[in-house]
């Protein structure tokens, strides 16, 4: 199972996609979106550990519970990954290479006093031409999520 989300305003929309370990394991190739059928789409008010453990159960029924869940690490899919969990300690949790790159990268550079350094002078120097006709010259705005 994979577990992306997507955020619409106040609703939270929680895409739950799987394929059959039988067929997945017929591949000769690694797995591709088109192998992936959708499960479940499921918006949301409020998004939580308990509601996202609900939602797995539902598809867990029809389906049968997961092997695996692969998702974004979100701290509502992680709390309702540890709930499942409980219930059937079988079920592996896996993160997505892309953020899981973006983590280890981030531990490395908040642990590097030239980085600290470099983000402080960004920040300064976007501060103090800003207003100038240097303006479009100014770094981007920093994001700390960004992959």
């Amino acid at each position: 199972m994979s577990i992306p989300t997507i955020q619409i305003g106040t609703i939270k929309v929680l895409i739950i996609l799987g394929i059959r370990r039988s067929k997945w394991l017929q591949l000769d190739r690694p797995l591709v979106l088109a192998d992936l059928e959708v499960l479940e789409l499921l918006p949301v008010e409020v998004s939580n550990g308990k509601v996202v453990c609900e939602q797995y159960f539902a598809v867990a029924q029809r389906t049968g519970v997961p092997q695996a869940i692969l998702s974004d690490q979100g701290s509502d899919l992680q709390s309702g990954l540890k709930l499942l969990q409980n219930k059937h300690p079988s079920v592996i949790g896996l993160s997505d290479v892309a953020h899981k790159g973006a983590l280890l990268l981030k531990k490395q550079l908040e642990a590097d006093d030239a980085w600290t350094a470099f983000k402080m002078r960004c920040g300064a120097t976007k501060a103090a031409i800003q207003q100038t006709p240097l303006a479009h010259l100014a770094p981007p705005k920093f994001k700390d999520k960004a992959r």
